[in-house]
């Protein structure tokens, strides 16, 4: 969303990606969604404002089809405000809020990168229980210099406090469109 200028604070933009995944269910086509915001990425109140209406809005719209958030939510890091914001994820899942069941998380960039903190990928982890293991897919974000190639970001991924069967769960995830 954010290199596209989406802003889900702005009802026009809400009304415009539901239809995108309206169209998207209608056709059958899974959706990965990078709904964080650059300036999400540095103020919670803004966060929290834009899942919202992804929530309640859009992904309602795409209840047939799998909907892929990347880097669950947060790409800077896993902070407790980050970990605020995502309760809304959790909510909706616990309380199966439409479009929640085909609801899942990439483990790609901010999460889990190298200098996250033992503090911050211990918060995540604890998160990835509460919800289920399930939901969580290993995932590189390789889209130029950046980010670190795919062997880096599993290293990343390992990192998380995970014993070694919670590990092995997530490593053996694939999106239900899969083989």
């Amino acid at each position: 969303f954010a290199n596209d200028g989406v802003d889900l604070r702005k009802p026009e933009h809400v009304a415009a990606v539901r239809r995108i995944f309206a169209a998207a269910n209608a056709a059958g086509l899974h959706i990965v969604a990078h709904i964080a915001t650059n300036d999400s990425w540095q103020d919670p109140a803004v966060a929290d404002a834009q899942v919202r209406p992804f929530l309640s809005d859009v992904l309602p719209a795409a209840t047939d089809v799998t909907v892929q958030v990347a880097h669950v939510y947060s790409d800077t890091g896993w902070s407790p405000e980050a970990d605020r914001v995502f309760d809304q994820f959790a909510s909706a899942i616990r309380s199966d809020a439409p479009g929640a069941r085909n609801l899942y998380f990439d483990l790609s960039g901010g999460p889990t990168k190298a200098n996250a903190s033992a503090e911050s990928l211990e918060r995540l982890a604890r998160r990835m229980r509460h919800v289920g293991l399930d939901r969580f897919l290993f995932a590189s974000d390789r889209s130029g210099a950046r980010n670190p190639p795919p062997k880096d970001a599993l290293n990343n991924v390992r990192r998380l406090p995970l014993t070694s069967e919670e590990f092995e769960d997530v490593a053996d995830n694939r999106m239900p469109y899969l083989p």
